[in-house]
């Protein structure tokens, strides 16, 4: 940093944006639901070809 931007204090914390953390919250809760879909259609897929 030089010139001014040097000499200005440092901003402290974080943003908090709730809409931003509710979208985070569901799209996370979301990709977790749809990867558990995932294994258990692989797990079935799986076990049906073994089983013939």
């Amino acid at each position: 940093m030089y010139e001014i931007e040097a000499t200005l204090p440092m901003a402290s914390g974080g943003t908090s944006d709730p809409v931003f953390i509710e979208v985070q919250r569901r799209v996370y809760s979301s990709n977790k639901r749809n990867s558990e879909y995932e294994f258990k259609v692989a797990e079935a897929a799986t076990y049906s070809i073994s089983s013939r």
